[in-house]
């Protein structure tokens, strides 16, 4: 089997692969010429946004302390996949919710350095209040930071490996 520069550029996505000899000294290749096209909704990855939640820590022990059985690939693959959903799941809309509340936190941390400077200064309980509500701020906006910065790396990743297919293809 003869692979070439040209069919190289033809089928850029091709894939080869050996397959097991079971009663004979040849061995069985396979060619794939299409693209292998993935479901990702079901690719679940790990979010570092989890990790800034304590609850994560809850959620990581009761997907991990449930029995499984079979192999022990299979049980680590199975705990890791009720591990991943799990958190998914928690945290699916957590990105919209935290800019919701950092929109709402702004207009409400407004009111009171308004009345703060109106006023001439806030009693100690607003004085507190305000207090978290900027730690809060703050948190969300490092929580929101992180989301993108983790996004931002897969993009470019994914957009490196696009970049430099062309060179590989020579290399």
């Amino acid at each position: 089997m003869w692979f070439n520069s040209k069919a190289i550029m033809e089928f850029p996505n091709a894939v080869i692969k050996h397959l097991q000899r079971v009663s004979s000294d040849h061995c069985p290749v396979l060619i794939q010429m299409e693209e292998i096209t993935r479901n990702f909704k079901n690719d679940f990855r790990f979010k570092n946004l989890w990790c800034s939640y304590e609850a994560a820590n809850g959620i990581i022990k009761k997907s991990w302390i449930k029995k499984d059985y079979g192999s022990a690939n299979e049980v680590l693959q199975r705990k890791i996949k009720r591990l991943l959903k799990n958190l998914f799941y928690r945290s699916k809309n957590k990105l919209k919710e935290l800019n919701d509340r950092n929109q709402l936190l702004k207009k409400e941390i407004s009111v009171f350095q308004n009345k703060e400077a109106e006023e001439g200064g806030l009693n100690h309980g607003d004085l507190l209040l305000l207090r978290n509500m900027v730690t809060e701020f703050k948190t969300n906006l490092a929580r929101i930071a992180t989301w993108w910065k983790q996004r931002s790396k897969c993009q470019w990743m994914e957009e490196g490996k696009k970049n430099t297919s062309y060179y590989h293809m020579y290399a």
